[in-house]
């Protein structure tokens, strides 16, 4: 958490009478006045905003990751042998990773979500791999290869959980709390059970945390203004 200081400087002149051995003398004296202000803690971030802030992340990280392998498994499309669908096999590959995360979030892992997904990021990976050594023929460049569709998996997986993170967030935070019933009077509330018959003194000032002489004041009062 930062903080910020705040100065003020401001001359302050000070003039002082002295008597020397030649007479008065007049000395003038100045300085700086430094008002140094508590320091102001800075705000803390919102749970909304934090969710927000982190859900915009992971979707540059998606698109930055898509693009690098985009690239990569157009390369190896083309030295296949595809034509102009090279551009589109990329698409169908990773834009693969994107659905299979969300349907295995959504479906709580289901079996046919998990297989589309472990398929397509299988595809994507090897082929990012491949593409590497063919072209650089390095174990390097080959490790370096691998990390776009690595992590778009991680990242688009990360990207789904926030929105339902978010979804849920918002949802709880526009839920009323449910309105507390007012509390009785403890006197009005000792009247209406004296009313009612079937309970000792002892026992209504017992349930309201007073002692068995206020309930009989609470009820002689009451009396004496009835029969006034």
């Amino acid at each position: 958490m930062h903080t910020q200081h705040r100065h003020h400087h401001r001359p302050v002149i000070r003039v002082e009478s002295l008597v020397g051995d030649r007479g008065p003398l007049l000395c003038i004296h100045t300085h700086l006045d430094v008002a140094v202000r508590h320091p102001v803690p800075a705000e803390p971030m919102s749970i909304s905003t934090a969710l927000t802030t982190a859900r915009r992340g992971t979707v540059f990280l998606s698109l930055v990751c898509f693009a690098i392998s985009y690239v990569a498994l157009v390369d190896l499309a083309r030295i296949a042998g595809l034509g102009p669908e090279a551009y589109l096999w990329p698409v169908m590959i990773d834009g693969t990773i994107a659905i299979g995360t969300v349907a295995v979030v959504g479906l709580g892992g289901d079996r046919t979500a998990w297989s589309l997904l472990a398929a397509s990021a299988l595809v994507s990976i090897a082929g990012n791999g491949i593409h590497a050594w063919l072209t650089q023929g390095s174990r390097i460049a080959v490790g370096v290869a691998l990390t776009p569709p690595v992590f778009l998996l991680w990242v688009t997986y990360l990207t789904v959980r926030l929105g339902r993170e978010g979804g849920e967030h918002i949802d709880n935070s526009d839920e009323l709390p449910e309105p507390v019933e007012a509390v009785a009077d403890p006197r009005t509330r000792a009247l209406e059970l004296i009313d009612g018959g079937g309970v000792s003194l002892r026992e209504i000032a017992r349930q309201l945390g007073t002692n068995d002489r206020t309930v009989w004041r609470w009820r002689d009062a009451r009396e004496s203004i009835l029969s006034a």
